[in-house]
């Protein structure tokens, strides 16, 4: 996402949603909606400004102030051992299901610090 098309694009859209100049936050989400949404500026600006709202409502900001706040972990999660098991967080992009390695390996305190 950081070729120069990318760039103008993000450009262009942080500013027809009056994003400030300093706020470099969220450009690679605008990026990946400019890609999604197939260079349609007008489309991405609206569904930046859907997520930017949602984010709000949701309170993902002081989220993410106590998880930064709190230096927390993966692993301090609520849920996160039962979750880990059906959804490995270092898991890729594949479609297909891990291998019986790749499961173990997946297994919380398993993988190199």
């Amino acid at each position: 996402w950081k070729q120069a098309r990318f760039y103008h694009g993000v450009e262009r859209v942080r500013d027809m949603c009056g994003v400030p100049k300093g706020d470099r936050g969220d450009d690679a989400v605008i990026g990946m909606m400019l890609d999604r949404f197939g260079w349609d500026y007008e489309r991405t600006a609206e569904m930046y400004q859907v997520s930017v709202r949602r984010r709000k409502e949701l309170g993902m900001a002081a989220i993410k102030d106590d998880i930064v706040s709190q230096q927390l972990s993966v692993e301090d999660f609520p849920h996160h051992r039962d979750v880990m098991p059906v959804i490995p967080v270092f898991a890729s992009t594949s479609l297909e299901p891990p291998t019986a390695a790749a499961a173990a390996a997946a297994e919380p305190g398993s993988l190199p610090l």
